[in-house]
Formats: C-alpha cells, sequence, structure tokens
C-alpha cells in the first residue's frame, strides 16, 4: 500500500522490519524470503535514485538467493538484472556490463528477459563506444524480440 501512495520510506520501514523478523527466525523455508525482501528494498532504493543502498541491496540478494535456489534461477537472475542496472547507473559499465554477463547464461536463448539483458549490454557496451559489440547486443536483442511480438 505505502508503494502504490509513492511513500518509499515507508515501505522501506515494513521491508527492513519484515527482513530483521526473518534474520531472527532463521528457518530454512524462509531464508529464500530475505533475498527476496533485499531484491524489494534494492528497487525502491533504485526509485530513490540511491544507488549505493541499492547496489548493497542487490549484493546481499544475489548472495542470499545464490546460497538458496538452484543456480539458474529466476530470482537469481531478476536480482542480477538489477544490480548491473545499478552499475549502469553509477556509470561503472564494465561492471554492468560484466554482472549482465553473469546473467546472460542463465536464461533461455528465446526469452524474453535474455532480450533485455542483450539491450542492456548494448546500451551499455555503447557508452563505451563499442559500436561493434553494441551493434551485436542490440541485433540479437531484436531477433528475440521479433518472436515475441
Amino acid at each position: 500500500v505505502p508503494l502504490s501512495k509513492g511513500e518509499f520510506e515507508a515501505a522501506l520501514i515494513i521491508l527492513y522490519r519484515l527482513l530483521k523478523g526473518l534474520e531472527l527466525l532463521n528457518e530454512a523455508e524462509l531464508r529464500v524470503l530475505r533475498g527476496s525482501v533485499r531484491h524489494n528494498i534494492g528497487v525502491i532504493r533504485l526509485w530513490q535514485a540511491n544507488y549505493e543502498y541499492a547496489l548493497a541491496s542487490f549484493e546481499k540478494a544475489v548472495e542470499e538467493r545464490l546460497a538458496y535456489l538452484p543456480s539458474n534461477h529466476a530470482d537469481i537472475v531478476v536480482s542480477l538484472v538489477q544490480k548491473g542496472t545499478t552499475y549502469f547507473a553509477l556509470e561503472r559499465f564494465e561492471e554492468a556490463i560484466a554482472t549482465w554477463n553473469i546473467a546472460l547464461p542463465m536464461t533461455q536463448l528465446d526469452h524474453i528477459i535474455r532480450a533485455k539483458i542483450l539491450n542492456n549490454l548494448g546500451v551499455a557496451q555503447y557508452h563505451q563506444k563499442d559500436f561493434s559489440a553494441a551493434l551485436k547486443n542490440f541485433t540479437a536483442s531484436l531477433e528475440i524480440q521479433r518472436h515475441w511480438l
């Protein structure tokens, strides 16, 4: 509810309380939820343009999710994509590219998320003036998107 009203700080308070409770319980079934809560905190921080905090949240989300989910789980991919996006917002293009390249092999060859990652890679490479690599990734992204459209 706070998010629907744009009340980011109220939403963060709720999420931090939830995270604290999950850390106290430490039950195996609930461990995966910590990664989800950390990811959601990162998303809010990203919306707030609070990139350093967003990055820290996504790093912890990836760490939690890698510990308790299968190595190619979609939730890990989503957190890696957001982590890369945060690096991009910080103009840390090499780290963004490296992060997206970790996520890329975790996706199916024809999946729309793969197309988004390829597009992100192209944008970062374009910013680095690596036009050949950017064009390659933009083209690969468009080929996947054409299938979905």
